[in-house]
């Protein structure tokens, strides 16, 4: 947040519209007739009051003054998007700093209330981005692992074709004979006596 003081065309120039009380707090300046003469006045003015907040110096043809209907003074908010958020009166009967400070204060509330909005959705994109990028992650991986088991089993059936290819051809052998007769069993005739 900043602050400045713009310096516009004399209000009681000793030229003009001269004001006692002007002349009695030692306040007495000519009408300016140049940009230095303005530049002049508007460093002095800044020095007696003791100004903590610098001071702009609007030009000659007093476009800032026209543009905002400043004079003889009046107090303006302006946001961050560069909108008036206040205007107030105009001085001195609508120079009214503590309505400022109340305006001043919502702005402020309002910037918070933005900032914090923006923080979420911030935040929000931040995660949905995270989450785009662990599931591309993943999707990754599976390709590569399907990709790596592709690839293995091409390697396996590769492997048992060659074993195939590999073992010599041999022929069948002719049949044999039977290894062993096998038994026949013996019939038993008639009655056994035992004893």
């Amino acid at each position: 947040m900043v602050f400045y003081n713009v310096y516009i065309k004399e209000a009681h120039p000793v030229d003009g519209w001269r004001m006692s009380g002007n002349d009695a707090a030692g306040i007495s300046f000519r009408q300016p007739k140049s940009f230095d003469e303005r530049f002049g006045v508007a460093e002095q003015c800044s020095a007696r009051l003791d100004m903590k907040t610098p001071t702009l110096i609007d030009d000659m043809d007093n476009t800032t003054c026209d543009k905002y209907a400043a004079f003889p003074d009046r107090l303006y908010i302006i946001d961050m998007e560069g909108k008036v958020a206040y205007k107030g009166g105009r001085g001195p009967f609508g120079y009214k700093p503590k309505e400022l400070e109340q305006s001043l204060l919502m702005v402020m509330m309002d910037a918070q209330i933005e900032a914090r909005k923006a923080a979420a959705e911030a935040e929000a994109k931040k995660k949905q981005a995270e989450k785009m990028a662990r599931e591309k992650e993943e999707k990754r991986k599976m390709e590569q692992a399907r990709k790596k088991a592709e690839a293995a089993n091409k390697s396996a059936m590769k492997k048992k074709d060659e074993d195939k290819s590999s073992k010599p051809k041999t022929r069948p052998e002719p049949p044999g004979p039977d290894p062993a007769p096998k038994k026949k069993p013996r019939k038993i005739r008639g009655p056994i006596r035992v004893g």
